[in-house]
């Protein structure tokens, strides 16, 4: 019985001991305030405050660069706290008409710059010694204020190589090169995609497309294009060179925590020259131009991704009809700056344009990827 009380009596000595730590470790934690003097700071959901340099932010991500565990990507409600030690443009949503806008759009968005910090859900901004106060859902983005700022750019190198030695000789090369530029008011889109294939060397595809897109917002959902521009050139496809340019409108359908979607498109001009075509036929051709773009984008896990990218162009028939480039791609995300990537490509032209042979490319190419994604 002695013994039995005395066993009691120790575990509830251990307990109250380990309840009281818990407690001074909380309240330590809860009252560490770090000073923003050389470095960012952020603190999670959990308590933990990580130093570093915050790359980007949105409503929906947080980019931070730790000197330790290098860069990392954050859900914003997964941040309870923001220091930062440099001035910023934010990009802020306002419920109410805050002027009329460009081209008679109401304009629901403010930029401000100056200092920035964020504590659960208040966004703090002190301009020239004058605070302001936001709740957090209506932070939109944040730059830093330096246009030269390579903060501004993002991108991802994607590559998937085939080589084969032995009966048969089989080289296949595939890239992929997209660049960002994304400030609180514009967006630069600089898209690459390119294929060399050889079988016991001898070429059997050789086609290579790079497309800009510049677009400038008028609101947080509205944005104009006032260009956009497309080089295309597959010899097997009979194409030669192909260019389009042109100009549109756009709007952001859904932009939350897991799901972007964009839509925009208008008019554009489109020229091509054939690599050979049969007598009597021009070696080049022209037509005004419609082209359609849709980028979707959905975060399915924590380190899963799924992006379609659909881009349309409709011209006459001499320079192929209706024509389009679709990437379908699941993006498996194995550290912060480092991907495997699968992909599924379908490019289509109604009307391709026979050689000097007489023979007619078909309308199709598909193909199915798996390549390593570099993330910058």
């Amino acid at each position: 019985m002695l013994l039995l009380l005395c066993r009691s009596i120790i575990i509830v000595i251990l307990s109250a001991a380990t309840l009281l730590a818990e407690h001074e470790i909380s309240k330590d934690c809860q009252t560490f305030e770090p000073k923003a003097e050389r470095y960012d700071w952020i603190e999670l959901t959990s308590g933990e405050w990580l130093k570093g340099e915050l790359r980007s932010l949105n409503n929906k991500r947080v980019e931070f660069d730790s000197d330790k565990l290098n860069m990392q990507t954050f859900d914003f409600k997964d941040i309870r706290k923001i220091r930062l030690h440099r001035q910023v443009s934010i990009n802020i949503y306002i419920p109410d008409s805050v002027g009329a806008g460009y081209f008679g759009y109401q304009n629901r968005t403010r930029i401000m710059t100056g200092f920035m910090r964020l504590d659960g859900d208040n966004v703090i901004m002190v301009v020239d010694d004058e605070q302001f106060s936001f709740p957090r859902e209506q932070l939109i983005s944040i730059a830093y204020d330096a246009e030269t700022s390579l903060d501004y750019w993002s991108g991802k190198i994607t590559f998937s190589f085939d080589v084969r030695t032995g009966n048969s000789e089989r080289f296949d090369y595939t890239a992929r090169a997209l660049v960002k530029r994304r400030t609180t008011e514009t967006r630069l889109v600089i898209d690459y995609f390119g294929n060399i294939l050889s079988t016991n060397k001898v070429e059997t595809t050789n086609d290579h497309r790079i497309k800009e897109v510049f677009d400038v917002y008028l609101t947080d959902k509205v944005y104009i294009t006032p260009i956009y521009a497309e080089y295309y050139r597959d010899l097997y496809q009979n194409i030669r060179d192909r260019y389009t340019v042109g100009f549109g409108l756009g709007y952001t359908i859904i932009d939350n925590s897991r799901i972007e979607w964009d839509i925009g498109g208008g008019p554009g001009y489109l020229y091509i020259r054939f690599d050979t075509v049969e007598a009597g036929r021009e070696h080049s051709s022209k037509s005004f131009a419609m082209a359609v773009q849709t980028v979707y984008d959905m975060e399915l896990t924590e380190d899963v991704e799924f992006i379609f990218n659909y881009g349309l162009t409709y011209s006459n028939k001499e320079t192929g009809g209706y024509k389009h480039h679709m990437i379908t791609t699941v993006e498996n995300s194995l550290t912060g700056w480092l991907d495997i990537d699968i992909s599924l490509v379908w490019d289509y032209i109604s009307y391709p344009e026979k050689n000097s042979d007489g023979d007619t490319p078909y309308k199709s190419d598909v193909q199915l990827l798996v390549g390593m994604g570099i993330e910058f």
